[in-house]
């Protein structure tokens, strides 16, 4: 199909709202067996535009010519499902073929926006960003869809963007690299899963890093990543098995983890500490000490630590006490340690969750009482 237009718009326009204008079309088939190619001008606002199609079929095959590859939107009805709900893609094919160039570079290669629970198979996005800033595959407002191969490569100013306002995005084995002055991934968005993916071959080029995560919940099992920064806003990202043996890896989270990645030791995320229930006349004594806490680990680790001041013990006295699910089965003998008198004292945790010393102590002493890890209850 060829769309030589004089005026803005899209090539190829799957409008659902023109066949139903409150919910759309659903179970409509574009392109069969056979996908169609599908070429615009520099006139074309996108080549190819979907708007309220659901449950439907769509093969693309080599996209070329336009402001946009793919555009999906819902707009002209806010009550609507979405851009598309349920629907299948394959393809497209978007960038410089064998037998000829662009003659209009897209900015974006597929913008996609209000597209929902949806499977994407083998979209090939490359040599699209026609200025700064553009990505290969931009995503917003779009959540719970799978992306099943393809690539994101060359374009001139990153690959694939998941914006914040996604979740729940799945890719397996897409292979994104070369994407210029940009990310191969940036993925500011939630609870976003990539498997066996791979961002390569960018970071050399780059002030920043390759591949950047500052969503929540991000898990990346397996592949391969050039360059990797976690940043300080990104809670909980989660990698297994993935190779980052090439560039650099920053981590400026204290909730990741890492198991298993070649480049990178294991790594557990920073448990959180909780302020432990002192008795009458404890204090915590501050900084520039740990504040008395308690925290348990992944592995179902315990550990009591912090400082202490005291009041006057004159034999075993409990000094505070752990709440359930953090107490240790049978009584935990340890060392701790007088800051005032420079001596060692005698501590326990029982299985009571009492943390007492087993010495006397004189008032406004100053002790440590951090433990070692400890099975709990």
């Amino acid at each position: 199909l060829e769309s030589f237009r004089t005026s803005s718009g899209p090539a190829v326009t799957m409008n659902g709202l023109s066949y139903d204008a409150t919910y759309g079309s659903y179970r409509a088939v574009f392109g069969g067996a056979h996908p169609f190619n599908i070429r615009g001008t520099s006139y074309c606002s996108a080549i190819f535009y979907y708007n309220n199609i659901h449950w439907a079929e769509i093969n693309l095959g080599n996209l070329r010519d336009g402001n946009i590859g793919v555009l999906g939107d819902k707009s002209g009805n806010a009550g609507s499902p979405g851009a598309a709900v349920g629907t299948r893609f394959k393809g497209p094919f978007i960038g410089h073929h064998d037998i000829d160039s662009f003659d209009a570079v897209p900015q974006v290669a597929w913008y996609m926006t209000e597209t929902y629970a949806c499977n994407i198979e083998y979209a090939q996005l490359e040599v699209s960003g026609s200025s700064a800033p553009t990505f290969g595959l931009y995503m917003a407002t779009s959540n719970g869809n799978v992306f099943v191969g393809g690539t994101v490569e060359s374009c001139l100013y990153g690959g694939a963007w998941i914006t914040s306002t996604c979740s729940r995005n799945t890719f397996i084995g897409m292979h994104n690299e070369f994407n210029g002055a940009g990310p191969d991934w940036q993925i500011d968005g939630h609870y976003t899963t990539l498997i066996n993916c791979a961002g390569a071959g960018t970071y050399a080029t780059l002030a920043t890093s390759a591949n950047i995560i500052n969503g929540d919940y991000t898990q990346i099992i397996g592949g391969e990543f050039n360059d990797f920064e976690i940043s300080s806003s990104a809670d909980n990202t989660d990698v297994r098995g993935a190779n980052l043996a090439t560039g650099t890896i920053s981590d400026s989270s204290t909730t990741s983890s890492f198991t298993g990645c070649n480049g990178i030791i294991d790594k557990a995320p920073n448990p959180q500490v909780s302020a432990l229930t002192l008795e009458s006349g404890f204090t915590s004594t501050g900084s520039p000490y740990k504040t008395a806490g308690y925290w348990r680990s992944r592995a179902g680790l315990m550990q009591v630590e912090g400082v202490v001041t005291c009041g006057t013990i004159s034999g075993p006295t409990v000094v505070g006490t752990l709440p359930s699910g953090y107490r240790p089965s049978a009584t935990v003998m340890y060392t701790g340690y007088n800051l005032t008198t420079e001596v060692c004292i005698a501590l326990t945790i029982n299985s009571s969750g009492q943390v007492s010393t087993r010495n006397a102590v004189a008032t406004g002493n100053v002790i440590a009482i951090t433990s070692p890890p400890f099975r709990g209850t």
